[in-house]
C-alpha cells in the first residue's frame, strides 16, 4: 500500500514539473501520440503511433518485451529527451518501419552499463528500426559521458547512428 502510494504522489509530481501525462502501461497496445509511456514492471507491452514529443521510459530490472509497431519518435526539437529509454532487460520486437530519434546528447535508446537490449523481428520478416542520437548521444548506447550496456540485435534491419563524436551502438562521448 505505501509503494502504490508513493508511486501515486511521484506521478502527479512528474504531471507538475513536466506539464506531460504520465501512463503506465498495462500488458495492450499503447498509442504513444497520447502520452508518455513508463512501464515500471516486467511484462509484456505493444506500442503504435507516432509523436514529437511523447516518450518511452522502462523504470524496472524486470524483464520487460515491447513490439514496436510503425513506431515514430521523434523529440530531436526537445532539449534533453530521450526518445527510449530501456532501462535494465528489454527484448525489442519489430513490426513494420519504426523510427526513434533523440535530442542533443541523448541516445536514440538509452542502454547503459548494467542494461541489456535484445532486438529482434522474429515471428515476421522485413521489420526494421532506426534509432539515432542526437549529437554527443548514441545511436543505441549511452549519452553524454555514458557508456554502452549490452545490445543484442538477433533479426530485424536496425540502422544506428551516433551523434557527432558517438557510437552507433556503444558509448557516447568520452563513453
Amino acid at each position: 500500500m505505501k509503494t502504490l502510494a508513493l508511486r501515486t504522489i511521484l506521478s502527479m509530481m512528474l504531471l507538475l514539473v513536466n506539464g506531460l501525462p504520465v501512463v503506465y502501461a498495462a500488458p495492450e497496445t499503447w498509442d504513444i501520440s497520447t502520452g508518455n509511456l513508463v512501464i515500471s514492471s516486467g511484462g509484456t507491452y505493444a506500442v503504435t503511433g507516432s509523436t514529437m514529443s511523447n516518450t518511452i521510459s522502462v523504470n524496472t530490472s524486470d524483464a520487460v518485451t515491447i513490439t514496436l509497431d510503425n513506431v515514430s519518435i521523434n523529440v530531436s526539437a526537445t532539449r534533453d529527451k530521450t526518445a527510449f529509454d530501456s532501462g535494465g532487460n528489454v527484448t525489442l520486437y519489430l513490426i513494420g518501419a519504426n523510427t526513434l530519434k533523440s535530442s542533443i546528447s541523448q541516445p536514440g535508446i538509452r542502454v547503459t552499463d548494467g542494461e541489456q537490449l535484445t532486438v529482434s523481428n522474429a515471428p515476421l520478416s522485413g521489420c526494421s528500426l532506426s534509432a539515432s542520437g542526437g549529437a554527443f548521444g548514441a545511436g543505441i548506447g549511452g549519452g553524454y559521458m555514458q557508456n554502452g550496456g549490452i545490445v543484442t540485435i538477433s533479426g530485424g534491419s536496425v540502422t544506428a547512428n551516433g551523434g557527432d563524436l558517438a557510437a552507433g551502438i556503444g558509448g557516447a562521448y568520452t563513453g
